[in-house]
């Protein structure tokens, strides 16, 4: 058996590994896998645990975004896209999607103890 450990961020549910050189596709490079609760698996041990971010005041879960088909990311038909300027990417921030992997300030880097695994940094312009 081979196990992977994989953080993917804000979603889970299924799937797809896939490389994109199409050629791959009949050596086994499309395959399905599914992504369950490892809170509740046998690497709960490794499991990230609910995280407190105090200056946001919010509880970041790993499993809030179940289905990406039921909520504010999934895909919106082209004419409900407001325009893609400094106001809707902050405003995307402040919704808190993604601001696990893009935090505004220092104040996250230690969370209740530990670390955050998706911390990504900001580029100064």
């Amino acid at each position: 058996k081979i196990y992977v450990l994989a953080r993917f961020g804000p979603h889970k549910g299924d799937y797809m590994f896939h490389c994109h050189n199409l050629i791959h596709e009949d050596n086994d490079m499309m395959r399905a896998y599914r992504i369950i609760d490892s809170q509740n698996g046998i690497n709960a041990g490794s499991a990230q645990p609910f995280i407190l971010n105090g200056f946001a005041k919010i509880v970041y879960s790993n499993w809030l975004y179940a289905d990406p088909m039921l909520n504010l990311t999934a895909a919106q038909p082209t004419v409900k896209m407001p325009p893609f300027d400094s106001t809707y990417k902050q405003k995307m921030l402040d919704m808190n999607i993604y601001r696990i992997f893009y935090p505004r300030n220092e104040t996250d880097i230690p969370l209740n103890g530990f670390t955050n695994p998706w911390r990504s940094t900001w580029c100064s312009a």
